[in-house]
């Protein structure tokens, strides 16, 4: 199971490359303006930079650069290396990545409301007894 920093530095990094691989640059070059933009994302980009640069896949080289890739997503980046279609890939892994998040914060979102009622009610009954 990955943390909830985990997931939003994934989200990021992905989002960054996607948002990048729109324009048309190659994927060494997305990864290095990435990696020149900073943040989290970029200190992981710059890693796999390194990782690129020896001759890794982008897959790959996220995978040990970003800790917390899930198989399924390194997967749908290693097709769109295989097929040439990565930006397309990126970008379908971007839209995965926010839809998992917003799930994620309606889930929590719908925990918390559970434990409110959950203590108010408990709060009722000693106040009652």
């Amino acid at each position: 199971m990955t943390s909830n920093k985990q997931r939003r530095v994934r989200a990021a990094t992905i989002s960054r490359l996607a948002e990048l691989a729109r324009t048309g640059l190659s994927t060494a070059d997305a990864v290095a303006v990435g990696a020149a933009c900073g943040g989290v994302a970029g200190r992981h980009l710059q890693r796999a930079r390194g990782l690129i640069e020896r001759g890794q896949s982008l897959a790959a080289a996220l995978q040990r650069s970003c800790p917390g890739f899930r198989r399924h997503e390194l997967a749908i980046l290693e097709a769109g290396e295989r097929s040439g279609t990565l930006a397309h890939a990126l970008e379908l892994l971007d839209q995965h990545l926010e839809h998992g998040s917003a799930a994620h914060k309606r889930l929590v979102q719908a925990l918390a409301y559970l434990v409110f009622l959950g203590t108010t009610a408990c709060v009722v009954l000693v106040v009652m007894s």
